[in-house]
């Protein structure tokens, strides 16, 4: 598994398909940044857990690249989006966050913070900022631009399935 961070460099991040586009199918948000997990699957399907979508959870990658991600095609060059792909346990030994960007100056809450404790590692209790990143010698994973991302998961996919053989039973003894 992996946790794909999708920014862009303005920092934000278009979404379709968020329960804050008021289910207009052309509506869409702008994030500073959204983290989603995919399951990549080479014998089945690619999924994507994405908590703040409306589309099915898990959803199907091809499902969600097509409705929440669209195509960056019909957008101006400044709102293409990229990805920084983090493998799941590379992400879970350094992703580090106080919570710190979600305080107003004053330091009152911008929005009431989740229940769970801050994330902390041995290593940092902040690094938001290198995951956030889209500059590749930053951070933990590989950026990606969208169609770039895209074309690589489906390409495994293809080229995985093209690889299996089918294996005789096998021959009984004589």
């Amino acid at each position: 598994m992996r946790s794909k961070w999708l920014l862009e460099p303005i920092p934000t991040i278009l979404l379709w398909k968020s329960p804050n586009d008021h289910e207009w199918f052309w509506r869409s948000v702008l994030q500073d940044y959204h983290v989603i997990l995919l399951k990549v699957g080479v014998k089945s399907d690619s999924v994507i857990y994405d908590l703040d979508s409306v589309l099915p959870f898990p959803c199907s990658l091809r499902l969600y690249a097509a409705q929440a991600l669209r195509s960056d095609r019909n957008l101006r060059p400044e709102y293409h989006r990229k990805l920084r792909v983090v493998p799941a346990n590379s992400f879970l030994l350094n992703f580090a966050s106080d919570r710190s960007h979600m305080r107003n100056s004053d330091g009152t809450w911008k929005m009431p913070p989740p229940s769970h404790t801050p994330i902390f590692t041995a290593e940092s209790k902040m690094n938001l900022d290198d995951f956030i990143s889209m500059n590749p010698a930053v951070g933990w994973g590989t950026v990606y631009t969208l169609d770039h991302f895209l074309l690589k998961i489906f390409l495994l996919k293809t080229w995985w399935s093209q690889l299996q053989v089918k294996v005789p039973p096998a021959v009984k003894d004589c």
